[in-house]
């Protein structure tokens, strides 16, 4: 299985999975790296701490629109870096969210491609029925 970075990031209720393919990973760094500095040898070693902030820009305007959506401040955790294969990042995903006595979990998978910059990643979202009886009402509405 192709590798993949992944983000994760906790809330009550819930977890995101930021998931980069490691070729787009890359292209995404070196496009991140590229506004600080022309040099290539300024990206070597920090190329975690790129993906890390690029997750955290692009699951923030997800969660703010969810918690706008159902009248809510959703706090964020910082991100836990980990490089795997898919199955196995959302595997872990899965066993991050802390799940009620029904076992009931929404799961929510957002693709998002950059022609500009080659690159793709994808947003898995899991929610425990608890923060699931928030969001449904705005969903309906």
């Amino acid at each position: 299985a192709a590798l993949r970075y992944g983000a994760y990031f906790l809330m009550p209720g819930g977890v995101f999975l930021v998931l980069f393919p490691q070729a787009s990973g890359l292209a995404v760094v070196q496009a991140f790296f590229s506004g600080f500095s022309r040099n290539p040898q300024a990206m070597q070693g920090k190329e975690c701490d790129a993906v890390a902030e690029i997750s955290n820009m692009v699951v923030n305007p997800v969660v703010n629109a969810l918690g706008d959506a159902c009248g809510m401040l959703i706090f964020l955790s910082s991100p836990l870096l980990m490089e795997g294969g898919r199955e196995t990042l959302v595997d872990l995903a899965f066993e991050k969210l802390v799940v009620r006595e029904d076992r009931t979990v929404l799961r929510a998978d957002i693709s998002l491609d950059s022609p500009e910059s080659g690159s793709r990643c994808e947003i898995v979202a899991l929610f425990n029925s608890a923060f699931t009886g928030h969001l449904l009402p705005a969903l309906k509405s």
